[in-house]
């Protein structure tokens, strides 16, 4: 990723970081530091080295941004149904006593990044804690973006 742009690169590693890949993880064990493809219920999505992950990762995000990932319809409703995570329940010292109960939502797409992590991940319908990261993160390495910043303009800041 080293020819791309900082913004694509930076929301990269934030999300590595929040996806917890670290020697031992979920991530960590199949080369997949996005945990791209992998699920709740504990399927998991093994890539055959790092880089195929880095790259899966890469490839994502950019499918998201361009509107082609059919999880994230750009400009049409979104419905995302409450959910029972087993997954929380089961690891509740991970996931520090949040409830796996989680609340469903609907909102029309337009790519904001509080949109697209209620999207990408399960958890982050229970708190803002990895919008507050990726925010924050941003923000130590020299960029303002907010959770109405779209995901299209983030990938391309340099």
């Amino acid at each position: 990723m080293a020819n791309d742009p900082k913004g694509l690169r930076l929301l990269a590693t934030v999300m590595t970081i929040k996806e917890g890949y670290y020697p031992s993880t979920r991530s960590y064990k199949h080369n997949n530091p996005g945990n791209i493809g992998n699920t709740d219920k504990g399927n998991n999505k093994t890539f055959s080295s790092l880089e195929a992950g880095v790259k899966k990762q890469r490839d994502y995000i950019l499918s998201v941004a361009a509107g082609t990932h059919r999880a994230y319809p750009l400009g049409k409703k979104k419905k995302i149904k409450p959910y029972y995570s087993e997954e929380i329940a089961k690891y509740q010292k991970t996931y520090r006593g949040k409830s796996p109960w989680l609340p469903g939502y609907e909102f029309v797409y337009t790519g904001q990044v509080d949109q697209f992590v209620k999207i990408y991940s399960t958890g982050a319908r229970g708190s803002n804690g990895y919008l507050s990261l990726i925010l924050s993160y941003f923000k130590q390495n020299g960029y303002d973006i907010t959770a109405q910043s779209k995901i299209q303009d983030i990938i391309k800041l340099n």
